[in-house]
């Protein structure tokens, strides 16, 4: 039912509401955990019709509702459904508790062992490398101290976009998240990874060629002046 308000259009915040608390109370027990996944991904993107308490509470519920359906580790989870709930709830503003921390936990040791490089016997191969970038973006994003606590997981995804990552075939969005994630592996590692850099930079400033908007190019811009002189030189 959320799906069809969101898809058919204009629908009263009242509408709105009383789908997601029908969701966060009986109603969400029925659910897979495949619907769990899309109900969270409708919710966090009804900020502007939601009060900011009902919008934690449907998602914590819908979060627990669908843990409790995984196993611990998350083994056998589907790597869909891991990386579009982290994402989903990176459109939620101040949505940081002990369970999503938890949930984070969870996500980025997934993750890990998901890029490791596969002679060591332990990468799944759930994720294609884009897909490590994205979830690494995720991180950052939920985390309040970025990609610091995550210095393995940046190091391990980074390796694996050095050697598959085809970022000249990335959208101008996928390059830029690219771009965020480079710029606070430099502070999680100390360090530049100055090649990796060089090839985003290239792919980006052809992308932005083709498809690019005002509000992009200045979202762009204020990121590598962070760089500074050195990022402009090149």
């Amino acid at each position: 039912a959320l799906q069809r308000a969101l898809a058919f259009g204009r629908r009263s915040d009242e509408a709105f509401q009383s789908i997601v608390r029908r969701l966060s109370e009986q109603d969400g027990e029925e659910l897979n955990s495949k619907e769990l996944v899309q109900a969270v991904r409708a919710i966090s993107r009804l900020g502007n019709h939601l009060p900011v308490r009902q919008q934690h509470k449907a998602l914590q519920v819908l979060l627990d509702r669908w843990l409790a359906k995984q196993a611990p580790d998350l083994e056998g989870t589907p790597g869909s459904q891991i990386l579009s709930l982290t994402v989903s709830f990176t459109n939620v503003s101040d949505f940081l508790t002990l369970r999503m921390d938890s949930f984070l936990e969870k996500v980025s040791a997934w993750t890990l062992r998901d890029a490791a490089p596969k002679n060591e016997g332990t990468g799944s191969g759930k994720l294609k490398v884009e897909e490590l970038l994205v979830a690494l973006w995720a991180l950052k994003e939920l985390t309040p101290l970025g990609l610091s606590p995550y210095r393995e997981l940046v190091s391990a995804v980074l390796e694996r976009v050095r050697e598959g990552g085809k970022v000249d075939n990335y959208s101008t969005l996928r390059l830029v998240q690219a771009s965020e994630v480079l710029l606070s592996a430099r502070h999680a590692l100390g360090r530049a990874d100055e090649m990796l850099e060089g090839r985003v930079a290239e792919a980006l400033a052809l992308a932005i060629e083709h498809d690019c908007n005002p509000e992009m190019l200045a979202r762009i811009v204020a990121l590598w002046n962070q760089v500074g002189e050195p990022f402009w030189a090149r």
